[in-house]
């Protein structure tokens, strides 16, 4: 039972140093105290098995995880890519965006300059352009 408790122990202390978060902050998170927080990181007692999941859950990770020894590489890796792939749907995002307002730009232009007549309102491209970029930045964020 104390080689559980320290492997679970090293687990959560680890997994909240990679985030990085203080034991009162990932208190905060699982909605208990910091002692009790401190009491796990010190091997001085475990968490229920519903609180177990809840930081599984929390971290991204499987119970098994936690009680399992060994892997600190591995989750500095799967933070990292976590931190990645959210960079990289941001900027796509972004992107996306960008490009629809580019052409809502591009359509006002060419309809200023190829058509004289004013009755045509080429400034609806610009709020036809609100709606569509708030649907592809939703749609790329999901």
């Amino acid at each position: 039972m104390e080689d559980y408790k320290r492997i679970i122990a090293n687990n959560i202390t680890e997994l909240r140093k990679a985030v990085p978060l203080t034991q009162a902050e990932l208190a905060e998170k699982l909605n208990y105290s910091d002692k009790a927080v401190s009491k796990w990181e010190r091997g001085e007692s475990v968490p229920d098995i519903f609180m177990l999941k809840r930081i599984a859950d929390y971290f991204g990770v499987s119970v098994d995880y936690l009680l399992e020894a060994g892997h600190s590489e591995s989750i500095q890796n799967k933070i990292a890519q976590r931190k990645m792939s959210a960079r990289n749907r941001f900027v796509i995002s972004f992107l996306a965006t960008a490009l629809v307002w580019f052409v809502a730009t591009f359509v006002f232009v060419s309809m200023l300059i190829f058509s004289p007549d004013l009755s045509v309102r080429p400034w609806l491209m610009f709020i036809y352009a609100i709606p569509t970029s708030a649907t592809v930045a939703l749609v790329f964020n999901s």
